[in-house]
């Protein structure tokens, strides 16, 4: 090349090399780049601009080798079907019926001004449209401009961008009708309907040719593609607008011209109904309704071909009524034909199943199968039999018609579920499936053909998970009638019916596993009562940045952030503070720590608190932790945007759980877990399993996330993850994705026999856990139904429990379309299995209060569950207005709680409910929680009365000022505990004698002390008062006896035995306040530059 063009400068830059090692580099030349590209210097390639959705022709076109320059492949940034808020999007003709309601898709997909365009200012109805849609907060403008005179569209762009956002995006729906054959047309008539249309297009092409725009769409009309009588001017205006966006494709510019039949109400034809009403039925035209023509166009729009036609057409009519057809129109109507042909297909398709051999069945649908598969994906040859849908470059919408041609294939016999292509994503598994749900329908014989060996995901048969009383092997019982599957039948999909397996046993009794202490720090909750305080009142923790006054530069959550996607979220605050003295951390080490890592520390001591358990008495223990923390820290890229160097030790996963066992000093194991979504479920299995097989004695398992990087945001917002709305719409018709959010969640297992034995406060029990992967699929972050199921199934089974035992589902609810209803449906499948349709499934998501906490989501869905099944009341789930239309609501046996929901009364069994976790890398987490007796006395047999007289209140801190908010907490938790109601089994004498014990035996004590001598609570008041403002009695300022002498020895710091203090009595742990952190930012803070 230099040899060539000695005057050309010439590098080569290994990009794959240099993003990995060195990215500012790549990253300075393109700056480079697009600053001589803004000045003028440099021009860009020639280059023609595809859809995706025309790939075949594209290729096509350059075989042909008739291009110039490059084929680009482009998305259409509509894609995810919402609209910049940043851009304005301009309508012409926006006053008649069709701008109107262009305007109203415009402001539901996030349009951030709109303008409206006509020759005339608003009629009444018009005006009436725009105040709606101002009362919704949208932006709109009106502007009054001739479209075909060059200078008024030149000054009409001109006032917008000087008034308005850049201009995002063009509508042009202008269109005049003056029909006449051509013998009775005339040049003025031609003028009338062409300039409009004509002139129109391309000045706004001319004025807008250098703006960068999402959307260029032109209202053509069917009558140009297929001509109509009497119409040749309107035909030829429309045959312009085909070619305008052709033209602007190809210069790599967006153009799109949609060819409409008569829409119905609006626009001119509306106008002109009762003369064109018969021409429309001689030509075999119909109206659509403007339903239907928002629904296409939104999908138009969103697949980018250059030039699609929407119209109702009668083919026959067609076909009898024009002697002279165009190429296009003979091949519609061979399409149209071969549709016919189709239908007598279907009847030839389960005609020939009924003759076939049992050993056939499956065959002939896997050819049926490939036939239609050839057909939806645009195939020259036929897929072979073991072709995955994914690997033939299937997307979901090509999932949806291929779905909907299979139902057409068995003429109304059978439907499949709107998730079937996700569920069985190839042609063997889905062709087995289909001959085993036909079958159990009765319409063909069962192929016992053993083909379960080739289902994505293998389940195991007999009998329905726990299907019998816990002391029984599961294997005892029938299993109970199949539910109602979400397409309407009462079939159990075929992945539930393969290849037999021996059954794990069941966790019954003792080998239950107990949550003896539980610890959070969610976004507006930061501990338990207040988390459940924002579920009780259905609050919505999302906000439009960070509430802490930072500075966040360089982080998610700037307030100052333009991008929404980086800014919106689901936040802790005081996430950069965190209490480094209390863990003996440097400052400067405390800086460079993910704040992961300090959540981590924080809460698992907090939750050893909550269970009453000294953390100090730890040491050399085989105690466990089990973390579910993200392998890439997000933290790593603050240090990196603040010119700081990395720190290993703070930012990988690894050392965020060493640094748990480090710090209390425990001997078992410590293992982090990075599988996004299912984290730390996946640890909370794994420290279960430890505790089953003796591996450790108590384990502390439990997740973290923070959100900080804006790039992450600005990733998962471009591959359509993240809410455009701001809001997690669980179950939602207009679910659009998740919100990020942070936190940290942890709990503390104990095997259920050793947790009643050690008179422990049990907030509920784990009976069986499940994980397992998709396998293949239509994607790697598309949901897996069998997979789905067979977890839950794994779950039931290892507790031991009945499906329709179960009352309430904590739902993973993705909140997409396609995702929310396969796991509905997968649950449906499952836990409908012998449930009464008058007693639902509940089903709820916490990720409609707090966003969802990626690898901390699904503890702080153990955590809500576990405090509802306490309570005695189900939170109501946020966002649903109207459901999701992908999931048939009336035949499922599950309703959302979108009320708060007194728990269901379950006679003389514990309270059951299940927890689901799925991640976008292909895990799937269940879990199975059992209700837990809390009144007193269950935790210790035989609990004994309380000893009148003189009790000690030990308090401790590492500094004085600690100490006295640990005294203003317990006084608080004092007030708290005296208006709450007390139970009938539970004295103020035993409820003082319980929280005595706790603070003696399960609290670790540190050198600022102070001990309140009480007799009642009225004393103890008194003396908490007096600790909290710094005025505390000494102990030997009391009554000589044997509690102030070690109260008096407490206070000089020796090693108390407060066992002493309680021996004539068996006492329970309670829930007491924790530890009162003081916690100081500790943030990396960016290089000054120097003074010189």
């Amino acid at each position: 090349m230099s040899e060539a063009r000695p005057d050309v400068g010439y590098w080569i830059l290994e990009l794959d090399v240099l993003k990995e090692h060195d990215p500012d580099q790549p990253g300075d030349a393109l700056r480079r780049v697009m600053q001589q590209l803004a000045a003028g210097e440099l021009k860009p390639l020639v280059h023609t601009r595809w859809s995706p959705a025309e790939a075949g022709r594209a290729m096509k076109y350059m075989r042909a080798a008739r291009h110039t320059g490059k084929i680009v492949f482009a998305a259409s940034p509509l894609e995810t079907g919402r609209l910049r808020n940043d851009r304005t999007y301009l309508v012409t003709g926006g006053l008649g019926g069709i701008g109107c309601t262009m305007a109203g898709w415009l402001a539901d997909r996030g349009a951030g001004a709109i303008v409206l365009n006509g020759r005339r200012g608003p009629d009444p109805d018009a005006a009436a449209v725009i105040a709606g849609l101002r009362e919704r907060g949208a932006t709109v403008s009106v502007e009054l401009a001739d479209m075909t005179d060059a200078a008024a569209v030149d000054a009409m762009l001109t006032r917008i961008a000087g008034t308005l956002p850049p201009l995002g995006g063009v509508i042009h729906s202008v269109g005049v009708l003056s029909d006449a054959s051509i013998p009775n047309q005339s040049w003025e008539r031609f003028e009338q309907v062409l300039w409009p249309k004509v002139l129109g297009a391309w000045q706004l092409h001319r004025a807008t040719v250098d703006l960068d725009l999402d959307l260029f769409v032109l209202f053509s009309s069917v009558a140009g593609v297929l001509g109509n009588p009497g119409q040749s001017n309107h035909a030829a205006a429309n045959a312009f607008l085909d070619v305008l966006a052709a033209h602007r494709r190809s210069r790599g510019l967006a153009g799109q011209s949609i060819a409409w039949g008569a829409w119905s109400g609006l626009g001119e034809a509306e106008e002109h109904r009762e003369r064109i009403a018969g021409q429309l039925e001689a030509a075999g035209t119909g109206w659509i309704t403007p339903q239907q023509g928002l629904r296409a166009f939104d999908r138009l729009v969103r697949q980018d071909p250059a030039a699609p036609m929407v119209a109702a057409v009668d083919w026959q009519v067609v076909s009898e009524g024009d002697q002279h057809r165009s190429p296009f129109v003979e091949e519609l109507l061979a399409a149209a034909s071969s549709s016919g042909a189709q239908q007598e297909t279907q009847a030839d398709l389960l005609s020939e199943l009924g003759q076939a051999p049992v050993a056939g069945h499956e065959q002939i649908l896997a050819e049926f199968l490939r036939r239609e598969l050839q057909a939806v994906m645009r195939l020259s040859n036929l897929p072979a039999p073991s072709a995955e849908f994914a690997e033939l470059g299937m997307d979901s919408l090509m999932a949806v018609e291929f779905r909907n041609r299979v139902n057409r294939g068995f003429a109304g016999a059978y439907s499949a579920g709107n998730t079937v292509v996700f569920d069985y994503p190839s042609v063997q598994s889905l062709a087995a499936h289909l001959a085993s749900e036909l079958a159990e329908l009765d319409t063909i014989e069962h192929a016992d053909t053993g083909a379960g060996g080739r289902f994505a995901i293998q389940v195991p048969t007999g009998p329905s998970p726990g299907e019998t009383g816990r002391p029984e092997p599961p294997t005892q019982l029938e299993r109970p009638s199949r539910p109602v599957q979400a397409d309407g039948s009462d079939r159990v999909p075929a992945a539930a019916n393969v290849q037999d397996r021996p059954a794990p046993p069941s966790m019954t009794g003792s080998q239950g596993i107990a949550i003896v202490g539980m610890a959070c720090r969610f976004p507006g909750a930061p501990d338990l009562d207040s988390f459940w305080r924002l579920l009780e009142a259905g609050e919505n923790a999302v906000t439009d940045g960070r509430r802490d006054p930072g500075p966040w530069n360089g982080s998610a959550g700037d307030p100052d952030n333009p991008d929404p996607g980086s800014r919106i979220g689901a936040f802790v605050e005081g996430i950069d503070r965190f209490d480094a003295g209390f863990f003996r951390i440097r400052p400067i080490e405390a800086r460079m720590m993910d704040p992961q890592q300090r959540m981590l520390l924080e809460t698992t001591w907090q939750a050893l608190e909550d269970g009453g358990i000294d953390p100090s008495s730890l040491k050399g223990s085989r105690t466990g932790v089990y973390a579910g923390i993200g392998g890439s820290s997000e933290y790593r890229r603050v240090i990196a945007a603040a010119g700081r160097g990395d720190s290993y030790f703070g930012t990988t996963s690894s050392v965020a759980v060493g640094r748990i066992a480090f710090t209390l000093g425990l001997a078992g194991p410590a293992v982090p877990f990075d599988l996004a979504c299912a984290s730390s479920l996946v640890a909370i299995h794994h420290a279960v399993t430890a505790l089953q097989q003796d591996e450790v004695d108590m384990a502390l398992a439990g997740g973290a996330n923070a959100v900080l990087s804006p790039s992450i945001a600005k990733f998962l917002e471009e591959i359509g993850m993240l809410s455009a709305s701001g809001q997690c719409r669980a179950f939602d018709v207009a679910a659009d994705g998740y919100v990020r959010g942070e936190g940290c969640g942890m709990i503390v297992l104990k095997r259920l026999a050793d947790a009643v034995a050690a008179g422990d406060r049990i907030w509920g029990v784990v009976r069986g856990t499940a994980v397992n992967q998709n396998a293949t699929g239509l994607g790697l972050t598309q949901p897996n139904g069998p997979a789905q199921m067979q977890a839950m199934e794994q779950a039931l089974e290892r507790a031991g429990a009945m499906p329709a035992e179960v009352d309430y589902l904590e739902a993973h609810g993705p909140g997409s379309p396609f995702g929310d209803a396969v796991e509905m449906n997968a649950a449906a499948s499952v836990y409908g299995r012998g449930r009464d349709p008058e007693e639902p499934l509940l089903v709820g998501s916490v990720k409609t209060n707090i966003g969802h906490l990626e690898c901390a989501s699904a503890v702080a869905g153990v955590i809500k569950t576990v405090l509802a099944m306490n309570r005695g009341r189900i939170p109501r789930h946020l966002h649903l207005t109207e459901p999701s239309t992908q999931i048939d609501w009336e035949r499922l046996p599950v309703r959302v709680t979108t009320e708060a929901t007194d728990w269901p009364e379950s006679g003389t069994r514990p309270r059951l409910a299940a927890v689901s976790s799925f991640a976008i890398s292909g895990a799937n987490a269940h879990l199975v929680l059992e209700g837990f007796d809390t009144g007193p006395g269950a935790g210790t047999a035989g609990v004994s009365q309380p000893v009148p007289g003189t009790r000690l209140l030990p308090l401790s801190a590492r500094s004085d000022e600690a100490l006295h908010e640990l005294a203003g907490r317990y006084l608080s938790w004092l007030d708290q505990r005296s208006a709450e109601p007390a139970p009938a089994s539970l004295s103020p004498e035993e409820l003082l004698a319980d929280m005595a014990w706790t603070a003696s035996v399960g609290r670790t004590h540190f050198s600022c002390r102070a001990a309140v001598l009480f007799s009642d609570v009225e004393s103890l008041r008194q003396g908490l008062q007096a600790v909290a403002a710094g005025q505390a009695q000494k102990a030997q300022d009391h009554e000589a006896g044997p509690v102030q002498a070690v109260a008096a020895d407490y206070e000089a710091g020796g090693d108390v035995a407060f066992r002493e203090l309680f021996e004539s009595e068996v006492r329970s742990r309670i829930s007491l306040p924790g530890y009162p952190f003081e916690r100081r930012r500790h943030w990396v803070e960016p290089l000054r530059a120097s003074a010189d």
